[in-house]
């Protein structure tokens, strides 16, 4: 006879041992129905064994809910060392990795039968390799050597943008496939999928799987299946896409590895899908190839210590120049215009010059909405969100005022609801406004936006990105969205039109974060035959940050913010972790964390650095407070033992708030 052990999706928190009726043949990664306390649940193999532990005959299972194993013993340590390294449950960890639909066994519905990209299935009409350059051809035997070399090993791909990263990793899949390894395509966003999938489609005669969390979970549940049984060997994909079951998985690659998108934080495990690669990676002796034109600190520091091997692309294909950038101090255009200007003269100039020439614009505001507030004069404030520390937002299309933590919208309040002053003015602006703006400007331009106000829709970034690319729109309006890895030969004109915007955070990745973001959309102009021109508009002309970025200088820039982390001890020269806090009553919230903190002063070693409980940058969100603890150390291995022996248990019993451990946060506000 053979037994179990069971690890249920909820309540009992370790597993549980039952007995394997005849005709069942159990395998670890296997989903489950068992029995408990009279009636069913569901819940995970984990292990098999001929001898139960338990003094008590154990029940046996009731039913299998799949009939093949969902993981294998490759992943299922990958969700061990997650629970382990980002102090979750491996009951949430599971409950969070394996897509519902897929755990559910949910079939597409008869409307979902088209693929969510109708080119994923599409037929391409084959596309030859690209001529390298001899800077990418060299890149490229390296990479090609390791890979045949085989095993593990983590490489950084450190190249200006538009240098040609993808057409190297291209080549490397290629050889990856020739090989009968799978491929794993990690990109930050969604938007990215459709010009990737184009690229490789053409590429490659064969099926191919997208997964990302905007799919149904019948299409999610399609993709994840066609992995597992190895009828598809390449899956690209958002964050999440790194859980997925692909077999003999040879290569890795995560594009534009410095996004913060690639790091979890609404709900535990705030794992951060870069660094997970390589776990799994090295457990899959596989090559992991990281790319970005703006590497974050920490991995090129690591590549510079020699723990990544460093690959670098200094120069375009094309040999044209990176696009100049023109700083346009926005302090003296609005003296010049005698109030607050939202498009410089120059910037105005540009786009009228481009129209002219039938060329393209991206301008980049990432804010969305009409006006970013509603100010009350008697406050000398601007109005939140009656749920939230987080002023509202005016939408002009939709008439409402909207709130972008809880979705909260109303329709304009005509007084102040604290004061009741009627002394109200609209203040900020966003994408929308923009818009409207250029509409005015601009009444024969094609005006394209992309926010997250036009991608509600499924489809809508595909949509919106093939009809810029196709010459449908003469300028795409957007937020983060469209400064990230896309590319469109067309694309003369870049503006930024509020380059200091993230200068104003409470943080010590600000600096990074602004290079990086400011950067990345500068390098969406010039990618084809036409030289590039951005203009950069700021309040902050003054700021050394943007002589680095108009110089597109990142070792100087890397040198300088390295020295300012080293001399106040942050990241990569220590280890954060953040333990965060909500409920509906801020007292018991607050001091439940400070009984928290005090524990942990007196059972974590003397190295650890533990700061005082503060209120989160949004110190409230949809009714609940919301607290913050900061632990620093050169090492969080005794902190994450700590919490793997229980002791957070008994804080994470209660329902009157909600406890979660955020293991190296992106951010500290």
């Amino acid at each position: 006879m053979k037994y179990v052990d069971v690890l249920l999706d909820e309540g009992v928190g370790k597993p549980l041992e039952y007995h394997v009726p005849e005709g069942i043949v159990p395998l670890s990664g296997m989903r489950v129905k068992v029995p408990l306390r009279g009636r069913e649940v569901e819940g995970w193999i984990l292990h098999t064994k001929e001898t139960p532990l338990s003094p008590s005959p154990p029940l046996p299972l009731t039913s299998l809910v799949y009939p093949t194993p969902l993981f294998d013993k490759e992943l299922f340590k990958l969700f061990q060392f997650v629970a382990h390294y980002y102090c979750t449950p491996l009951q949430k960890v599971l409950r969070m990795v394996i897509p519902k639909g897929v755990k559910e066994n949910v079939t597409m519905r008869k409307k979902e039968e088209a693929p969510f990209y109708p080119l994923e299935k599409a037929s391409f009409l084959p596309v030859k390799a690209k001529k390298l350059t001899e800077e990418q051809e060299k890149v490229l035997l390296s990479l090609r050597d390791s890979l045949v070399k085989g095993g593990f090993s983590a490489h950084l791909l450190f190249g200006v943008t538009g240098s040609g990263k993808t057409e190297v990793y291209l080549q490397l899949m290629e050889k990856a496939l020739e090989m009968g390894k799978g491929v794993l395509f990690l990109v930050p966003e969604v938007a990215l999928t459709t010009q990737i999938l184009e690229r490789l489609k053409s590429r490659f005669n064969e099926d191919l799987s997208v997964l990302h969390h905007r799919l149904s979970q019948g299409e999610r549940n399609a993709g994840w299946q066609a992995l597992l049984h190895g009828e598809t060997r390449i899956v690209i994909g958002a964050r999440s896409t790194l859980f997925s079951p692909i077999q003999n998985l040879g290569l890795i690659i995560i594009d534009e590895e410095h996004e913060g998108a690639y790091k979890q934080n609404e709900e535990a495990p705030c794992y951060h899908a870069r660094d997970l690669a390589l776990v799994r990676g090295k457990e899959a002796g596989a090559l992991v190839l990281m790319g970005s034109a703006t590497p974050s600190l920490e991995s090129f520091t690591r590549a510079l210590e020699g723990k990544y091997a460093l690959h670098t692309l200094e120069d375009r294909p094309t040999k044209k120049p990176l696009p100049k950038i023109n700083i346009v101090d926005m302090v003296r255009e609005d003296e010049k215009h005698g109030g607050f200007c939202l498009l410089s003269d120059p910037l105005i100039e540009g786009i009228k010059q481009r129209l002219e020439k039938g060329e393209q614009t991206i301008l980049f505001l990432n804010r969305r909405g009409h006006h970013t507030s509603l100010f009350c004069s008697e406050c000398q404030a601007p109005i939140q969100c009656p749920h939230c520390t987080i002023p509202i937002t005016f939408h002009r299309k939709d008439g409402e005022l909207q709130c972008h933590a809880c979705g909260f919208a109303t329709p304009p309040w005509r007084t102040c609801p604290t004061c009741k002053s009627a002394l109200l003015a609209y203040k900020g602006f966003g994408t929308e406004r923009v818009e409207s703006i250029l509409h005015a400007l601009f009444p024969e331009a094609r005006i394209l936006r992309m926010d997250r106000d036009t991608t509600k829709q499924k489809g809508s970034h595909e949509t919106l990105l093939r009809a810029f690319a196709s010459g449908k729109g003469d300028i795409l309006i957007g937020t983060q969205m469209v400064a990230k890895g896309l590319n469109f030969p067309q694309v003369t004109l870049v503006g930024i039109l509020n380059a200091d915007q993230h200068l104003h955070l409470p943080d010590f990745r600000t600096g990074e974060m602004t290079f990086q973001i400011l950067t990345q959309v500068a390098g969406r102009a010039g990618r084809g035959e036409i030289e590039g021109e951005v203009v950069l508009q700021t309040h902050l002309k003054g700021h050394p940050i943007f002589n680095h970025v108009i110089s597109h200088a990142y070792r100087p820039f890397y040198k300088e913010e390295k020295e300012g982390r080293k001399l106040l001890n942050f990241p990569p020269f220590c280890r954060l972790a953040k333990l965060i806090i909500r409920g509906e009553n801020e007292t018991e919230v607050q001091k439940t964390l400070e009984t928290l903190r005090e524990q942990l002063i007196r059972e974590l070693p003397p190295s650890f650095t533990i700061y005082p409980v503060v209120p989160c940058g949004r110190s409230r969100v949809r009714d609940e407070h919301y607290f913050q603890c900061l632990l620093k150390a050169a090492n969080l291995r005794p902190f994450q033992d700590w919490v793997a022996k229980g002791q957070l248990r008994p804080y994470q019993k209660s329902r009157n708030y909600y406890l979660k451990v955020d293991v190296d946060p992106l951010h500290l506000f």
